[in-house]
């Protein structure tokens, strides 16, 4: 004897692993977004420093100092002045950042975040 009921649709446990997989990817969302607003900032930091031609008179020191100033400013957290490094040879000037970020995530699983940006300045 065949009934007409057929059972359709997810179960309960299908259910709660869906919103553990979309909790599980809204907390990476919310772990990982602001390091790549800090990496976003940065690069249009070095945009800008790559059309001042005036940083190639500055000493490294200088450039490093007016770069942490203005990452300061501008919030960027992970980033300190141990990152940054000057290479000046005649009339060039070539700024590199590489910086590591780690962040907690779920009990003992960090999330490890690597970054290097690079800016190319040219003398007059």
């Amino acid at each position: 004897m065949k009934t007409g009921y057929r059972q359709q649709g997810m179960t309960f446990i299908g259910w709660l692993l869906l919103i553990l997989i979309a909790a599980a990817f809204i907390m990476l969302f919310i772990r990982l977004f602001p390091l790549y607003l800090d990496s976003y900032k940065l690069s249009s930091i070095l945009s800008g420093y790559e059309k001042n031609t005036q940083l190639v008179d500055m000493s490294s020191s200088e450039i490093v100092a007016k770069l942490s100033r203005q990452l300061k400013t501008d919030r960027v957290e992970h980033i300190g002045p141990e990152n940054i490094y000057v290479v000046s040879a005649g009339n060039y000037t070539e700024i590199e950042v590489d910086y590591e970020v780690r962040v907690d995530f779920i009990g003992n699983l960090d999330l490890v975040v690597q970054f290097k940006k690079t800016a190319q300045i040219e003398g007059r």
